[in-house]
């Protein structure tokens, strides 16, 4: 009888070798296609977390336009208008909301009052909530552009809840309306306001290693409820 021969060691180390080479090839190109897959779950998260706005608006209307979104966004899921958790996470924030609205990444701005998931009724949030109730921090008053029948002092106009401060919330709603300087550049007294489509009510950041990145990689949920692509400053893209 013949004796089969078996496979010779270079033989083998051949083998192993293609079967490296192909995976090499092929990690890659399944790594991007979950990661694909993820930011698609994202874009699913800001609809219904938007569809859940757009009721909690219905629940509201008789308070006035200001008051339309939730003080902390995650209060939808407390009040009942979501019954997900999850929806609040993006599921590229390998955090699960612990570092909130943005990485926490070097030279990175962050507003942490913003972040939720220290309150009741709070949720950890992925997403960066820009019609926030919370108190606003940034110099909100010499940025926005407004126009000369709008009396002084500005808060008088902006703190529609008439309680000696302004929130995000509040902030937002006069910059949406009246713009901002790099709205109006040198021309405070004819202000033109933002389109709702390319206005942001949330963020996510976790879809870029460099969260001040200006290539198109920070998703936005718009006033209007569509998702578009921005650089860090979500400005750059409104006129195209």
């Amino acid at each position: 009888m013949k004796h089969r021969r078996g496979f010779t060691l270079i033989e083998l180390l051949v083998v192993i070798a293609i079967i490296t080479v192909l995976a090499g090839l092929l990690l890659p190109t399944l790594w991007y296609a979950k990661k694909k897959a993820k930011i698609v779950d994202c874009m699913n998260n800001m609809n219904q977390i938007h569809k859940a706005i757009l009721q909690y608006q219905v629940d509201h209307v008789g308070i006035g336009g200001w008051d339309w979104y939730p003080n902390r966004l995650t209060y939808l899921d407390r009040d009942g208008y979501t019954n997900t958790p999850e929806l609040y996470l993006c599921p590229l924030d390998e955090t699960k909301g612990a570092q909130g609205g943005k990485p926490n990444l070097a030279g990175v701005d962050q507003f942490a009052e913003l972040d939720e998931g220290g309150g009741p009724g709070e949720l950890p949030l992925s997403y960066m909530y820009e019609f926030s109730g919370a108190p606003c921090s940034w110099g909100w008053s010499t940025w926005i552009t407004f126009p000369p029948y709008v009396p002084l002092p500005y808060l008088d106009h902006v703190d529609k809840d008439d309680n000696g401060e302004a929130s995000w919330g509040e902030v937002k709603q006069a910059q949406l309306r009246y713009g901002d300087k790099s709205r109006n550049p040198g021309s405070p007294a004819n202000p033109k306001g933002y389109p709702p489509s390319k206005f942001p009510i949330l963020r996510c950041f976790w879809h870029t290693d460099s969260p001040n990145t200006t290539a198109r990689e920070i998703k936005n949920l718009s006033v209007m409820g569509n998702v578009f692509d921005s650089g860090a400053q979500w400005e750059d893209v409104v006129d195209e």
